[in-house]
């Protein structure tokens, strides 16, 4: 009995041998798949086309904000924990800075906004507002907001993302993305710190930019004018266009670059 059973168990053998093959293949093939679209995939950031002449800049906070308990300390909690990422960008507190943080009444739907002055490719000032009548409560704890609460630090980390050079990426639920959202915090998460090395570490060989949110000027385009991250629209000499509809261009006719959060 044994003997005419052999070559069935033999069959049977080769059999489970040459599933097994094709099962190997089809997860060697998965798994190429998966490394391919992890390679082609690009971070959730965007950026402008200008920079700070170095790696760090100051800011000084103006003395309205000592009439909002915690505000000024969660500006200095903001710039310190981009301090403490692995960004290459730093910001300093320094009282005579005139880069200036500040309360302000500001447009509606709006938690705060950052206006950038630069010269060429080069930052040069900044004024960071903050809205003393958001669109909705700022919560200004270390737990998590209610449902109807922005987070005061997530916003102003964002708007230091906007400091060093960072527009809204089109990536959901990022630190830089276009609706920071009621009801949660926000990091200086990778995808922000990358856009940063991209900037300032000459080093960086990550992925690019996910698009170009720097496509501001070009002629007939001259001059200075302002550009609005909000509307994505370019103010300038009386018309505005949409930034998207105009390409391969710089921002270095621009004198201001206005980079607002917008409510949820």
């Amino acid at each position: 009995m044994p003997l005419a059973l052999s070559p069935i168990l033999a069959e049977i053998k080769k059999f489970t041998l040459s599933k097994l093959k094709i099962c190997n293949a089809v997860l060697l093939a998965l798994l190429s798949n998966i490394v391919l679209l992890s390679s082609n995939d690009a971070y959730g950031y965007t950026v402008y086309r200008s920079v700070w002449t170095g790696t760090n800049t100051t800011y000084s906070k103006n003395s309205n904000l000592s009439s909002y308990a915690f505000y000024g300390a969660a500006v200095d909690a903001a710039a310190n924990n981009w301090n403490a990422s692995s960004s290459p960008f730093e910001f300093a507190l320094n009282s005579s800075s005139s880069n200036n943080v500040k309360m302000e009444t500001i447009a509606v739907n709006r938690y705060a906004e950052t206006a950038l002055s630069n010269s060429g490719n080069n930052w040069t000032q900044f004024t960071m507002k903050i809205n003393t009548n958001p669109p909705n409560p700022f919560y200004v704890g270390s737990g998590t907001p209610a449902s109807n609460q922005i987070d005061l630090l997530s916003v102003l980390q964002h708007e230091f993302g906007h400091v060093l050079g960072l527009a809204h990426t089109i990536a959901n639920n990022n630190l830089m993305s276009f609706n920071l959202q009621l009801g949660q915090t926000y990091s200086v998460d990778n995808d922000a710190i990358d856009g940063s090395r991209y900037l300032y570490d000459s080093a960086y060989n990550g992925f690019p930019p996910e698009r170009s949110a720097a496509t501001l000027t070009t002629p007939p385009y001259s001059g200075s004018g302002t550009y609005d991250d909000q509307s994505s629209a370019i103010s300038y000499g009386g018309r505005a266009d949409s930034w998207s509809s105009i390409s391969g261009v710089t921002n270095a006719g621009f004198s201001t670059i206005s980079c607002e959060n917008l409510a949820a």
